[in-house]
């Protein structure tokens, strides 16, 4: 218990239910190692907190920034990737309040996953004890200082390049982009693009280049990733 208090402490509030907080740090290999204490792992947790971050940087993106929708959906993915995530979890220290199977190594990639879904939990777990306004409250400065840092610095990912990253790490493949309709003469041309992963079409987008089309078409593969 003394373990949930310190990490309380970094957060900077207390549970009203601290079930919930150990369940967001309980990865579901030591549920596995101790089937006796019929424990429940942050899986849930996880899923309910990708929503809300996703409709809190949503909100947030809305109401500080000027830019169009297809922007602002690139900078969200910024925001919600697992790389992001995994920087504030590790500002908390969150690995030191984990409870994993013995089997398991907190190293390179498995650890940057691991503590990436671990504070999406953790968000999941602030809004069902605290509500909406504690969840707004504990990220909207950490995504505030993010989105400043990659508009000034313009650090955003550019749209297929991080489509790439979302295919890897769905279906461990990388998306494939195809012509499918060419429209209009030599010198007006509109190419029709479609970006597939696995056979299967995602998306499909138009532009006056071939390079222009297959951006518009990431923009909106991310877009459909991105919904929740």
């Amino acid at each position: 218990m003394e373990k949930l208090e310190n990490l309380e402490k970094k957060i900077g509030f207390k549970f009203k239910n601290k079930d919930l907080l150990k369940i967001a740090l309980t990865h579901s290999s030591f549920v596995k190692e101790n089937p006796l204490e019929r424990l429940e792992d942050n899986e849930r947790l996880e899923f309910l907190g990708d929503a809300v971050l996703g409709f809190i940087t949503s909100d947030l993106l809305y109401r500080l920034l000027d830019k169009p929708e297809g922007d602002l959906t690139i900078i969200k993915t910024n925001l919600v990737d697992k790389k992001n995530l995994y920087e504030l979890a590790s500002r908390l220290n969150l690995d030191q309040y984990l409870y994993l199977g013995k089997g398991v190594k907190l190293r390179g990639e498995t650890k940057k996953y691991l503590l990436a879904n671990a504070y999406e939990a953790l968000i999941g777990a602030i809004y069902l004890d605290k509500g909406s306004k504690k969840a707004i409250d504990f990220l909207k400065d950490k995504l505030s200082s993010k989105i400043s840092t990659l508009t000034e610095k313009k650090e955003i990912k550019n749209p297929k390049n991080y489509l790439q990253e979302i295919t890897q790490e769905k279906f461990k493949t990388l998306p494939h982009y195809q012509v499918i309709k060419e429209e209009g003469p030599p010198h007006n041309r509109t190419f029709s693009v479609a970006v597939r992963v696995n056979n299967k079409n995602l998306s499909v987008a138009s532009g006056k280049s071939k390079k222009e089309a297959e951006i518009k078409a990431a923009k909106k593969a991310i877009k459909g990733f991105l919904k929740f």
